[in-house]
């Protein structure tokens, strides 16, 4: 399919963003060698990732994630990104919760000043937001927290 996508992705100059398996386990498609052959595969700069930090700290934690953000980042690969924490990982604990922005075992403003190191100028989206008390059912407390935390680090970030 990206063998007749990216020619009109490039004559139009559109994007095409890979979002990794979730779950990332090594026998999907794009849970572990098939995510980093698509690079390899389509050099193009229209060709990159909608960059899942959670998805990626699940398949290695954090060391896994700021090596990929500063490989494909530096390489203007990353489009977009999830912003969501986790606590454990299928590499290290064999299995992972989705915590808030600072409840889980990653250090988010560690990883949003690799995401501007490299010159990351995207969209931060908020990505599986879990429930908080005195939610409803949407979640809106949880991502009006997340999105007051992601406004925080990013005036941080500038000062």
């Amino acid at each position: 399919v990206y063998t007749r996508l990216v020619p009109i992705a490039e004559e139009y100059d559109v994007k095409l963003a890979i979002h990794p398996s979730d779950t990332p386990n090594p026998d999907t498609p794009l849970g572990s060698l098939g995510f980093h052959r698509v690079i390899d595969a389509f050099p193009s700069k229209n060709v990159g990732y909608l960059y899942c930090i959670g998805t990626r700290a699940e398949a290695g934690g954090t060391p896994l994630v700021l090596d990929e953000i500063n490989n494909y980042g530096r390489k203007g690969r990353i489009f977009t990104v999830h912003f969501r924490n986790v606590r454990g990982s299928l590499a290290t604990a064999c299995g992972f919760e989705e915590t808030l922005l600072d409840d889980g075992d990653m250090n988010m403003f560690r990883i949003l000043l690799e995401l501007h190191k490299v010159g990351f100028d995207g969209c931060l989206n908020p990505d599986h937001i879990p429930h908080i008390e005195g939610d409803s059912g949407n979640a809106s407390l949880g991502l009006a927290y997340s999105i007051g935390y992601i406004k925080a680090f990013l005036a941080a970030l500038a000062v």
